[in-house]
């Protein structure tokens, strides 16, 4: 009996190791590193969002690209130990005054890891939660509705943050509840006509670049709806040089502004910066830029929207707005 009972001990125990790993090379095969994470640097106390893309490449190998608010960072020694581990290195700077950076994590499952970041500072705790995926309505839809008032041109404008706007001739409103079941599109959307609010809610569909639907009020349509995406925005549409000038609490900052392949630059009148991190996500424009001014220099970043000739945003530093900032495409431009 005590045989018996110590070979059943023994099966379970070869049972359980069994099961174990096959659990944990199932977690290992369902992870993959690759695509989109966002990422919360702990510098100090004081938590800095960036964001990470890791690409497999066909050799087998893997390379990536760090954003953050110090600019765009192209990743060294990509290295990943299936369902385990994330390491890399980043080198900021050149010559002398550059300073290296290492990180090792380690996964929690498929869609997050934690480690620490390396360098002659001292370690810094890095989180990272895969992105979500970007809605298939990313980008500008010129939408046609018709209605018992006539034809009306409007935008819908889908942010890549998942947000949106829906834009009449003289103002924007908030698109709420916007989701995408397959091919179904729904949103709220509150308009105002002649002073008066009318909720309506949009029940469609798209197919590639084609939506189409209605408008419902009060669950009876008032208007059908069809509409195409626009091309995507890109850095052609802010390219350029600007005319800037931003009300700050220390007085008015009058610059010019830059905005070109690989060479974006803001210059004051104390000097020159280089404008890092540029993204265009349709009319929405952002950038990080050091700010020479009455002899000190400000790290801000700039969030705002294209309107074709101007750029109206603000400049924002330890996550508050600091400046509202306005820019003009220069006439010689």
């Amino acid at each position: 009996m005590p045989y018996i009972r110590n070979l059943a001990k023994r099966c379970a125990m070869g049972v359980f190791a069994v099961a174990v790993a096959v659990a944990g090379a199932g977690f290992a095969q369902e992870l993959d590193p690759t695509g989109d994470w966002d990422i919360e640097v702990d510098m100090g106390g004081s938590p800095m969002e960036a964001s990470l893309t890791v690409i497999k490449n066909d050799d087998g190998t893997y390379s990536g690209v760090l954003n953050s608010p110090m600019g765009e960072l192209t990743l060294e020694s990509v290295t990943y130990v299936p369902g385990k581990s994330l390491s890399f290195n980043e080198t900021i700077g050149e010559g002398e005054t550059a300073m290296e950076f290492k990180f090792e994590g380690t996964f929690s499952g498929p869609d997050n890891f934690e480690g620490a970041l390396e360098s002659s500072m001292g370690p810094m705790q890095i989180k990272g939660t895969r992105a979500e995926p970007k809605s298939p309505l990313t980008g500008t839809w010129k939408i046609t509705a018709e209605s018992q008032i006539g034809t009306l041109k409007r935008d819908l404008v889908v942010y890549k943050s998942g947000k949106a706007k829906y834009v009449t001739e003289e103002q924007s409103f908030t698109v709420k509840n916007l989701a995408v079941e397959g091919n179904a599109v729904t949103f709220d959307v509150t308009l105002e006509l002649q002073g008066q609010e009318l909720p309506l809610a949009f029940e469609g569909t798209y197919d590639g670049d084609s939506l189409t639907g209605e408008f419902l009020a009060e669950g009876s349509a008032v208007a059908e709806v069809s509409g195409t995406k626009a091309p995507a925005a890109d850095l052609e549409s802010v390219a350029g040089d600007w005319d800037v000038q931003g009300d700050t609490p220390l007085g008015e900052v009058v610059a010019t502004m830059t905005l070109a392949e690989g060479a974006s630059t803001f210059t004051t009148d104390d000097g020159e910066s280089e404008i890092t991190y540029l993204e265009i996500d349709s009319d929405f424009v952002q950038f990080n830029v050091t700010v020479l001014f009455q002899g000190t220099a400000y790290p801000v970043s700039f969030e705002g929207y294209n309107k074709g000739d101007t750029l109206k945003g603000e400049f924002i530093m330890d996550g508050a707005s600091v400046a509202y900032v306005e820019a003009a495409r220069s006439a010689s431009d």
